[in-house]
């Protein structure tokens, strides 16, 4: 439900979701305060520019009796939190993000969530985008701090709400519901669905199922429409059980309802061709790179399809889209070398990181550096990763940065094995580096490379070492 006028106490609010959720609180003039850890996130300025004061660290007395709800994210120990438990035993009403979100949701009269292993965050901000710069007056949530000029939440109207739904659980270790389990959405938008969260999953099928479960709901609950990637033979058995009627397809497969040809990159954008059901939608170009955005993007003409908005209007909306905080993100050019940001931290992820800047820039070096973000990850999906990692000209494996979520009795798997295995496999253009020593990137990078920095940890706070050896590079 829409909340206003209330205190609200956000647990982890540095989080690209958690930041997002409290800008349309503070929007629908509710008091927004929240506490975190003092570590660097990118949604620091964010929070102060928009006047929210943060906590430093997680400490019971912060909860006082004037807080009408508090609000957790699923990290630092979730519904175990020391404010969390506290809040409860204070008899205060206490949600997670997911929850949260989803009683968000159910008050707007259309809501749209973006799901999907790989993708959602910027198809969700392509789709906020083009409704932002329709005749609609509405809301997003988008897991990232900021895309071409627009934060990742924001309110301006109850027409519409676009927002990714995420598969991981509820509140980790207490709570295993799959987080977009609790959005009742009109539509749901499928990029993919692919075997990732491995703490929370036991397999491709066991991830399936979740997905499948989220499908079959939402179209019991309010007849919605389900818009899936044709190309994607998982998702397109999961939407078995979803009747034809409610159910359109998007790719460069024959059989899509929506379907995507003649892609090509020119001057630095993509270029290709849509068709709805054999009806010429004309040609788009985007200048986010990489097959995988033409993909992203046209889930996003369906959407816009079905949602009858105005196809020129998209069309040119779509072209201005610049992209969104750390995925693909230009952070510095200088001698010829360019620098990009990406959260990629999956392997498909990283291969299509890959392929976007080879498709962008095809005469260059890829010179990746990678931060690992989970022991658990990591170790399940290594062989995966060793095969994306080997794409590049060179790849340089940083030390596996641990999530908040993990215990700290989990078994570690460490970049140094990763390496060894990737040794055993002959790929010899990947090694390990630990941050300690990215001075001997020196002798590496040279005029003319393009170098990404990758993962979902803290790898940003490299940059600024990165940005200087690339400015003195001969």
């Amino acid at each position: 439900m829409i909340t206003t006028g209330k205190k609200i106490y956000m647990v982890g609010i540095k989080g690209v979701g958690m930041t997002a959720l409290a800008l349309i609180y503070k929007k629908l003039a509710n008091h927004i305060i929240g506490s975190d850890i003092g570590t660097v996130f990118p949604t620091d300025r964010i929070l102060k520019e928009n006047n929210i004061p943060i906590k430093g660290g997680f400490t019971p007395r912060n909860i006082t009796d004037d807080i009408d709800l508090v609000v957790t994210t699923g990290a630092h120990g979730g519904m175990t939190n020391p404010e969390v438990e506290e809040a409860i035993n204070k008899g205060i009403e206490v949600l997670t993000h997911g929850q949260a979100l989803g009683g968000l949701m159910d008050d707007f009269k259309t809501t749209i969530s973006v799901c999907g292993a790989h993708g959602k965050t910027t198809t969700s901000a392509l789709a906020a985008y083009v409704l932002y710069n329709s005749t609609l007056k509405g809301a997003h949530l988008v897991g990232t701090a900021e895309f071409s000029s627009l934060t990742g939440g924001d309110y301006w109207g109850n027409d519409y709400f676009v927002s990714e739904a995420d598969e991981y659980s509820n509140s980790p270790g207490t709570d295993p519901t799959p987080r977009f389990m609790f959005q009742h959405p009109d539509y749901i938008v499928c990029t993919n669905i692919d075997f990732d969260h491995p703490d929370r999953y036991k397999d491709l099928y066991d991830v399936q199922q979740s997905y499948k479960k989220f499908f079959t709901t939402q179209n019991q609950d309010r007849k919605g429409i389900l818009i899936y990637c044709g190309d994607d033979d998982v998702s397109v058995d999961a939407s078995q059980d979803v009747p034809s009627e409610s159910k359109y397809s998007f790719g460069f497969s024959e059989k899509c309802d929506l379907l995507l040809s003649d892609y090509g990159v020119r001057e630095n954008k993509s270029y290709f061709t849509a068709s709805f059901k054999g009806k010429d939608l004309g040609e788009f170009n985007l200048y986010i790179p990489g097959r995988h955005n033409v993909l992203n993007t046209g889930a996003v003409i369906l959407l816009a399809h079905l949602l009858d908005l105005d196809i020129d209007n998209t069309r040119t909306t779509l072209s201005h889209f610049t992209g969104s905080s750390r995925r693909f993100e230009e952070i510095f050019i200088g001698n010829d070398i360019y620098l990009y940001d990406d959260y990629a931290h999956h392997p498909k992820e990283i291969a299509a990181v890959i392929e976007a800047a080879r498709s962008r820039f095809p005469q260059h070096r890829v010179i990746l550096i990678f931060q690992p973000h989970t022991y658990s990850r990591t170790k399940m999906l290594a062989e995966r990763f060793i095969e994306a990692l080997s794409e590049a000209d060179r790849s340089y494996v940083l030390d596996v940065f641990a999530s908040a979520r993990e215990k700290e009795t989990q078994a570690v798997y460490s970049s140094e094995q990763l390496i060894e295995q990737a040794r055993l496999e002959s790929k010899t253009n990947i090694e390990y580096l630990s941050s300690s020593n990215l001075s001997l990137l020196k002798d590496v990078i040279k005029r003319g490379d393009i170098v990404i920095t990758v993962g979902a940890g803290d790898i940003y706070k490299y940059h600024s070492e990165l940005v200087n050896i690339i400015a003195h590079a001969g």
